[in-house]
């Protein structure tokens, strides 16, 4: 009978698809010699999946901005609806459907249908569906949905200009910014205009891709209730506006803010379920289309309380859940394949993760309580080794550990690594940070932030570590295409730019007061880029900061000149496009030729003694000339032809201050490098005399008789010390 085993060269991806093509032929080679298997070997059925766009229930291919749209995923096996299963609405543009490039995700109905309804950014996307496949079905993709989303008005630009360069060689450079992002932002051509030759055109340039730059600003602030630990973000009502649910230890109750669209919130009333609420998780747990809720209760008894969404914003009792002590964090994921939302708690006082398998109806079974490091206090989900079954991370911040735990399908989970951080193990985010589409890790600590890349089989390889910390979050703030992080301490956010490699670069750091953590990310005034929900933990204040990206494009004409005696201005003029207002530049001089400097170079005492300090000055003139300036260019001090240091030129003077000068007679220049604006200059010659250091000497006076007689001679003598040296 043949071996057992996987083909050797099966192309699925997906190891747990490997696994059953490999009971597949097993079944094959029982079944010729007469053997039956159990029907739970059977292979998985294939699917086919399908997406649609709508609005209004109207098949759509371009829409206006702020309009909702709905994509749905509908997946068939043969004729059959598959259910229960997840589907992910996915950028079909992008390499991998994780991080920003995922939209959503969402539970099939029992019509085989899932949904995501939203509001697009400004720009051309296109979208896909993938289903992620069971135990009982295989995963399958639609082809990919195109929508455009046109402005519903004319953005104002603003324009600025610079120069470089040398006269009859300069080069200039326009850039034009606009709200917006890299998908809508300024185009077209930008005019160069000589307004002291009658406007006369220098040329044009193509304004190129546009370079967005995030910025938080504070917005809509309410205090949600007594200590708010955590919050999660979902459309809770259905309208495509994404709103905010809080987890209020203080009031042991739940707080729901609906979105309004524009970056403000409406309060929902609630009922208190009971218990004291630390942690909050979103899903859609009994497969109704509608999100429901998670919520850990922080006590010795430890509790999941599950709600179950009306689909109006307000939810309902379904049950409590017992886990491990104190559970602080909670995470959602398919855990054993079954097509069902599961989840995982991280239980801070007994050191273990409890694991809730859904049963599709808004109920729960216990499957296994894995075992990990000291105070356990944040767990994320993630495909750590690339098998298509979700892993677990736990951020342990009794022992600075990382426990890496690996599913095996069924619920249960084997630790594969554990990963000490030095500075702390505070909470654990997920996202690929240097795009090699594997799951990698971020965890704050005490001092900073440890960015640890997934090697792809459950291991981990310290990056870098960022010097800032605080409560994190992921997420594409510039839109490149790069996940970034965002950290919130103290009344200060700190935006960590993606460099693509696993490294970033810090853009920016606001302090706003009235906060202290992340609640939650996402798009909650519907202009595409991702904003900020923080909390304040101590007394309960939510504030929303909007991220109001600028778009910015540049454009460069080159090789320019202008001809005459006299300075010309020069400016550059945007027109404007379908989407954009025009706008005009300050102007920048241009000359016709550099402008003669001379340089002239003084002491502050000359002659000069050997050890004392002096200052040599340096006056270039002209030194500015209209908006020209050489102000912070350096100018060099030389003693013959050696270096003796540098001045940075401030309001036409560059100082050295020097005490090392040699003795006797020294020839000091001083000399201007010109930048091209400006001639270069060599300075007079000065002849500057360092006078030895004076000898410090002293007299002792003796006599010959001591006392002596009237009369007496005696002889007095003077000693100096040191005795002078002959000439």
């Amino acid at each position: 009978m043949a071996p057992c085993v996987p083909p050797s060269h099966c192309p699925c991806s997906d190891l747990r698809q490997i696994a059953l093509r490999a009971l597949i032929l097993c079944a094959a080679s029982a079944a010729s010699f007469g053997i039956l298997l159990p029907d739970a070997w059977a292979a998985p059925a294939t699917t086919t999946t399908t997406l649609t766009v709508t609005s209004s229930g109207s098949g759509v291919s371009s829409v206006a901005s702020g309009t909702v749209v709905t994509l749905t995923a509908t997946v068939v096996s043969g004729s059959t609806p598959v259910n229960p299963g997840q589907v992910k609405f996915c950028d079909a543009l992008a390499a991998h459907c994780e991080d920003s490039a995922l939209l959503a995700t969402a539970e099939l109905s029992s019509a085989g249908k899932s949904t995501y309804k939203f509001r697009p950014a400004i720009g051309s996307h296109s979208y896909q569906a993938v289903f992620v496949g069971t135990n009982s079905y295989e995963k399958s993709a639609s082809t990919s949905a195109d929508l455009t989303v046109t402005p519903t008005e004319v953005y104002s630009t603003t324009t600025a200009i610079v120069s470089s360069g040398s006269p009859g060689d300069y080069s200039l450079t326009a850039t034009v910014a606009a709200p917006g992002s890299r998908a809508f932002s300024p185009a077209g051509d930008v005019s160069f205009l000589d307004t002291s030759n009658g406007n006369a055109l220098l040329g044009t340039a193509t304004l190129g891709t546009a370079m967005p730059e995030e910025n938080f600003t504070a917005g809509f602030a309410a205090s949600v209730g007594s200590y708010a630990p955590s919050m999660a973000s979902g459309d809770f009502n259905g309208d495509g506006i994404l709103d905010l649910a809080t987890a209020i230890y203080g009031n042991g109750i739940v707080t729901v803010l609906l979105g309004n669209g524009d970056g403000t919130f409406t309060e929902m009333s609630f009922p208190n379920f009971g218990g004291s609420p630390w942690g909050i998780a979103v899903g859609d747990f009994n497969g109704d289309g509608i999100l429901d809720l998670a919520e850990t209760v922080n006590s010795t008894l430890g509790t999941v309380i599950l709600l179950l969404g009306k689909g109006d914003g307000t939810f309902a009792f379904k049950t409590y859940l017992h886990v491990g002590n104190n559970p602080l964090s909670l995470a959602v994921g398919d855990f054993n394949g079954d097509g069902n939302l599961d989840i995982a708690t991280a239980n801070t006082t007994d050191n273990t993760v409890t694991v809730l398998l859904g049963n599709g109806d808004g109920t729960f079974t216990t499957k296994s309580t894995p075992t990990v490091g000291n105070a356990p206090g944040s767990v994320a989900v993630g495909d750590f080794n690339g098998d298509g079954i979700p892993d677990l991370a736990v951020a342990n911040g009794g022992d600075n550990t990382v426990s890496v735990l690996l599913g095996n399908g069924d619920g249960t989970f084997t630790t594969k690594a554990t990963l000490t951080v030095s500075d702390g193990a505070g909470e654990v985010a997920v996202g690929d940070f240097n795009g090699d589409g594997i799951p990698d890790l971020a965890v704050p600590g005490n001092d900073s932030v440890a960015v640890l890349l997934g090697n792809g089989d459950g291991t981990f390889t310290l990056k870098s570590s960022l010097a800032v910390t605080g409560s994190v979050a992921v997420d594409d703030f510039n839109q490149d295409g790069i996940p970034d992080l965002v950290i919130v301490a103290y009344n200060t956010v700190t935006v960590l730019l993606g460099n693509g490699d696993g490294t970033f670069t810090t853009k920016t750091s606001t302090n706003v007061s009235g906060f202290n953590a992340v609640g939650a990310v996402g798009d909650f005034n519907g202009d595409g880029a991702p904003d900020l929900a923080t909390l304040d933990g101590a007394d309960g204040t939510m504030t929303a900061l909007l991220n109001q990206l600028m778009g910015t494009a540049t454009a460069t004409l080159s090789h320019v000149s202008v001809s005459g005696t006299e300075t010309h201005q020069v400016l550059a003029s945007y027109p404007g496009d379908a989407n954009h207002s025009s706008s005009i530049s300050s102007t920048v001089p241009l000359l016709t030729t550099p402008v003669v400097t001379a340089l002239q170079l003084s002491s502050s005492s000359n002659p000069s003694v050997d050890g004392n300090a002096i200052t040599l000055s340096a006056s270039l003139n002209p030194y500015s000339y209209g908006s020209l300036t050489t102000n912070g260019e350096t100018v060099t001090f030389y003693n013959g032809g050696t270096s003796i240091g540098t001045g940075t030129l401030t309001s036409r003077v560059a100082t050295l201050n020097i005490s090392s000068l040699p003795a006797g007679t020294d020839t000091l220049t001083a000399r201007y490098p010109g930048d091209g604006d400006f001639t270069p200059a060599i300075s007079n010659s000065l002849a500057h005399m360092v006078l030895p250091t004076p000898v410090v000497t002293s007299l002792q006076l003796n006599y010959s008789s001591n006392p002596s007689l009237p009369g007496d001679a005696i002889t007095l003598t003077a000693t100096l010390n040191p005795t002078p040296r002959a000439a």
